[in-house]
Formats: C-alpha cells, sequence, structure tokens
C-alpha cells in the first residue's frame, strides 16, 4: 500500500470508527483474537454495506477486501478501492486472477477481507458459503479468523461485532476436490453464525427465528 493510501486509509477508519460510535451502539468483542503480524483471511456474514467499514474499523491493521466486480464500476467506490487495495471478484466463477492476487497479499503479510456469502443476505439466515474461502485457506496456509456481525442497520441501534479464534486448515487432505471445498466452506461459516447475536438481527422472511 503506498503512502498515500495509506493515509487515505486511516483516515476513512477514523471517520467510520467515529460514525459508528456516534450514531450506533456500536460494540466489538474479540479484538485480541486478530493476530499482529503476518497473513490473515477475516470473514464475515454480509447483510449491509455496512458491513465493509465496520469490518475495517474492528482490526488495526489494514484489510485488503475481495470485492465484487461490479463495486468497481462505480467511479468513486471503484476508485477508492482500487486506491486501499481492493480486488476485484468475479461472482459465480472461477477467478484465478482474483485467487493470486489475494494468495500473493497474504504471502506478504496482509489481512484479506472476504465476505464468504458472495451477497448481501438481510436476516437472519446465514447464504450458503462459496468454496473459495476454503481454497484461500487450504492453499495459503494463513489462518482464517471468523467475525459475526449483528444489526438491525438502524440509527442509533445496536452494532455488535464478535471475532472468533482463528482457524486453522490443518488436517485437511493434499488437494481437496470442489465439494469438499465447498462443505469446509459451509463449516467455516458454522463458526460465523456462532458469534452472531440473534436478537440484533433481522428478523427471517421465513420460516422461525434461529436460536443465538
Amino acid at each position: 500500500m503506498t503512502t498515500a493510501a495509506r493515509v487515505v486509509y486511516w483516515l476513512g477508519w477514523v471517520v467510520f470508527s467515529l460514525y459508528y460510535r456516534l450514531f450506533y451502539r456500536w460494540r466489538l468483542d474479540g479484538a485480541e483474537n486478530v493476530p499482529a503480524a503476518g497473513g490473515i483471511i477475516l470473514y464475515a456474514n454480509h447483510a449491509s454495506w455496512h458491513d465493509i467499514p465496520i469490518l475495517a474499523i474492528s482490526v488495526r491493521r489494514p484489510v485488503r477486501f475481495l470485492a465484487k466486480e461490479e463495486l468497481f464500476h462505480n467511479r468513486f467506490v471503484g476508485a477508492v478501492l482500487r486506491l486501499v487495495g481492493g480486488i476485484p471478484i468475479k461472482r459465480g466463477l472461477p477467478d484465478r486472477h482474483a485467487i493470486r492476487q489475494a494468495l500473493q497479499a497474504l504471502e506478504r503479510g496482509e489481512i484479506l477481507g472476504i465476505f464468504p456469502e458472495g451477497t448481501r443476505v438481510r436476516d437472519r439466515r446465514l447464504g450458503k458459503a462459496e468454496p473459495g474461502l476454503a481454497y484461500l485457506l487450504w492453499k495459503s496456509g494463513a489462518p482464517a479468523v471468523p467475525v459475526g456481525i449483528s444489526s438491525p442497520y438502524r440509527w442509533f441501534g445496536p452494532v455488535t461485532v464478535r471475532i472468533g479464534k482463528p482457524v486453522h486448515p490443518d488436517g485437511w487432505g493434499d488437494r481437496p476436490g470442489q465439494a469438499e471445498l465447498a462443505a469446509l466452506s459451509d463449516r467455516l461459516m458454522q463458526e460465523v453464525d456462532r458469534l452472531l447475536v440473534t436478537e440484533h438481527l433481522r428478523p427471517s422472511k421465513v420460516g422461525r427465528p434461529r436460536a443465538s
């Protein structure tokens, strides 16, 4: 990250930190679970655009986000994402270029921010995780740190961020197949599920709410 990018990143970090402290009841638990150095996959549930700045301000190291390619088509959002090292990825397709960039970032000891559901899920139910999460964890050997973000996304409402213990890809085999990677990604998302605060989430549109 260039000097200019660092200035923009930390300026944004300060602004969003103040914003969520002033206009929301922001609470952070488990910050000590984020390693102070080395490559890390920071992954979370995704219900709103708020999740991106919330995830960023929850750690004291810069986060490079793996974001859907469509966001980079917006002139302003795309410019900011590129400046701070955002990595565009095509949804629903094997994107080798994006995966290569993500692995290189992890090799350099950076934090890679991912929303494995691939799209926003606006109620209590978690979406199905893309297999790319497990692949990055297996291929890089970097720990994955689960994050549960719980909020109704209303002004002065609660925003609870809970960070779990790092998950390491030990005993995953030499070359997991696509089905195995998908199953492993779902297992990783179960760690996020355990961190969610059900009463701070929007009610499910279908079926009964999950117990917290």
